[in-house]
C-alpha cells in the first residue's frame, strides 16, 4: 500500500491535531495529567501526525485550570527522538490558543513533545504528544548479521532432526465456563518436544468432526509476562470453525493456579530476555523462537488445516512474535501485530530506544551481537506474509522507530494504523479502543481475502 494511503488510515490520539475549540469532546484526545484543578494536554498540526524531511511540526500545549484556559504564564517542554535524542527544550508563552513549539527536522524521527507545568512550583504535571518525520524512510540503527540466513537455517534444520513427539490431551468443556464452546468443539492441551531448554506447551481447539483439509489455522501469541495459554481463545476460534492454537510464551505447564506463575515471574522467569544474552547459543530469544517454529510446525502437520491458511496474531510480546513467525516460516500467510516488539534491538548502540526488553539499556559487545539475530525487522523482511502493524506514536515500551522500520521493510501487502497503546500512559481507553478497531477491521478484511483464495 502506499504511503499516500497509508496517510489517511493513521490516526491517534498522540498524533491527532484537534481544534481548541473541539477537544474537550473529542475522543481522541486523552486527559492531560491535573493537580488542583490545572490540566495540560498537547497536539500537533497535522491530522495524521506525519511530515515530510524538513517539513515544520508544530505541537500547541494547551493548559486549563478547573477547565478554563490559562492563557498566562508558561509552559515547559522536551521534545525527545526516537526515545532518547535531545531535539529541543525550553519554555514557550502561553497565550489565548495556548503555546506553541515548532520543529524542523530532515528526518527520519519520531518525536515525543513532553509538555510540563509546575503547579506550585514543585509538582509537575506532564502530557506528551508524538509525530513522525520521514516514517516511510525509517530504517534499523544497525545492519543485520552477514550470517544471518545461514543461522537461521542452521536452527530450522536442529529443529527438524528432534522429533516434535506431540501429545495431545483432551480437556473437557466446562459447561459452567463463561466462554462455554458447547459439545461441537474439542480442545487439547499441546505438549511437543523442542530445542531450547523447554517443550512447546499450548491449546488445541478444532471444530469436532471436522474433515481433513477443510480448516485454516490461528495462532495466537502472548505479551509479555509468565501465563497459562488461554483455552476460552482457542474455543472461541474452533467455533468460528478454525484450527485454533494459543501459545505460552515459556514452554510451561498450562491451567496450574495463578501463584504458579507469579512465581515464575518473579523468581526463574524473572527478567527473562536478558537470560543468557551474551551468545545466541545460550540466549532466552533462541528457545522463545524455536517454540514459534515449532508451533506451525505442529499446526502444519494437523490433519484438519487446510495446507493453504495460517495466521499469526498477538499485541506487543505476542506481536513480536507473530512477525517471528511470518519471518521464519513462509506457511505464515496473514498476521495482525499490535505494538510489537524485538524491533530495532541494537538501537541503544547508536544512542536510541530500542524494542522491549532493552529499551535504553546499555548492551555490551556481546549482546549487541547476541540480539543482531533475533530483531523482528530483519525477519519480517524475509515474510511472505500480508498484515496489520498497530504502532503506538509514544509508545514507551516498544518504542515507535523500530515498529516503522519493520512495517517498511515487510514486503507483502500491509496496512499501519497509528495510536496510542497500552503501552502509553497518556493513551485514553477511547482512543486505544478506536485504534485496535481500526486494526480489526484490516485484518478482518485480509483475512477474508486470504480465505477467499
Amino acid at each position: 500500500m502506499c504511503p499516500a494511503i497509508l496517510k489517511v488510515l493513521l490516526v491517534g490520539a498522540a498524533v491527532c491535531a484537534v481544534a481548541a475549540a473541539s477537544m474537550a469532546a473529542d475522543p481522541w484526545v486523552a486527559a492531560g495529567s491535573a493537580r488542583d484543578g490545572y490540566a495540560i494536554t498537547a497536539t500537533v498540526d497535522h491530522a495524521d501526525g506525519l511530515y515530510k524531511a524538513g517539513e515544520r511540526v508544530v505541537f500547541t500545549i494547551h493548559l486549563t485550570r478547573n477547565d478554563q484556559a490559562v492563557a498566562q504564564g508558561e509552559v515547559g517542554y522536551e521534545v525527545i527522538g526516537n526515545g532518547a535524542i535531545d531535539v529541543k527544550k525550553g519554555t514557550a508563552p502561553l497565550g489565548p490558543n495556548g503555546a506553541t513549539v515548532a520543529i524542523e527536522h530532515k528526518g527520519p524521527i519520531c518525536l515525543t513533545l513532553v509538555a510540563k507545568y509546575k503547579v506550585d512550583g514543585m509538582n509537575v504535571i506532564l502530557y506528551k504528544a508524538g509525530a513522525v518525520v520521514d516514517p516511510y524512510q525509517l530504517r534499523p540503527c544497525v545492519s543485520e548479521p552477514e550470517d544471518f540466513d545461514a543461522f537461521w537455517a542452521e536452527q530450522k534444520k536442529k529443529l527438524a532432526a528432534l522429533p516434535m513427539n506431540a501429545k495431545l490431551t483432551p480437556v473437557p468443556n466446562d459447561p459452567t465456563a463463561n466462554a462455554y464452546p458447547g459439545p461441537e468443539v474439542e480442545s487439547f492441551d499441546v505438549q511437543a518436544d523442542c530445542l531450547g531448554g523447554a517443550p512447546l506447551s499450548g491449546y488445541l481447539s478444532r471444530p469436532k468432526n471436522a474433515k481433513p483439509k477443510s480448516l485454516p489455522a490461528t495462532i495466537h501469541f502472548h505479551s509479555a509476562g509468565v501465563h497459562s495459554s488461554d483455552l476460552k481463545l482457542t474455543t472461541a476460534l474452533a467455533k468460528g470453525n478454525q484450527l485454533g492454537m494459543d501459545i505460552n510464551a515459556h514452554g510451561i505447564p498450562n491451567g496450574r493456579p495463578e501463584a504458579y506463575y507469579t512465581n515464575l515471574a518473579y523468581t526463574t522467569l524473572r527478567s527473562y530476555g536478558d537470560i543468557g544474552l551474551e551468545s545466541w547459543e545460550t540466549s532466552y530469544l533462541l528457545g522463545m523462537y524455536l517454540r514459534i517454529m515449532r508451533s506451525i510446525e505442529f499446526l502444519a502437520s494437523q490433519p484438519e488445516w487446510d495446507g493453504k491458511t495460517i495466521i499469526a496474531e498477538g499485541t506487543s510480546q505476542g506481536g513480536g512474535q507473530a512477525l517471528i513467525a511470518a519471518g521464519l516460516d513462509a506457511r505464515v500467510t496473514l498476521f495482525s501485530a499490535g505494538c510489537p516488539t524485538f524491533c530495532n534491538l541494537a538501537a541503544s548502540s547508536v544512542g536510541q530506544a530500542a524494542g522491549f526488553p532493552f529499551g535504553l539499556r546499555k548492551l555490551n559487545p556481546k549482546e549487541l551481537a547476541t540480539v543482531r539475530y533475533f530483531d523482528a525487522c530483519y525477519h519480517i523482511k524475509r515474510a511472505k506474509a500480508a498484515g496489520v502493524f498497530r504502532v503506538g506514536v509514544i509508545d514507551e515500551v516498544c518504542w515507535p522507530a523500530g515498529m516503522f522500520a519493520a512495517y517498511n521493510l515487510l514486503p507483502g501487502k500491509k496496512f499501519l494504523v497509528t495510536a496510542p497503546t497500552t503501552h502509553s500512559p497518556w493513551c485514553s481507553p477511547d482512543a486505544a479502543n478506536k485504534a485496535q478497531a481500526k486494526d480489526q477491521e484490516f485484518f478482518r478484511a485480509l483475512r477474508t481475502e486470504e480465505l477467499k483464495r
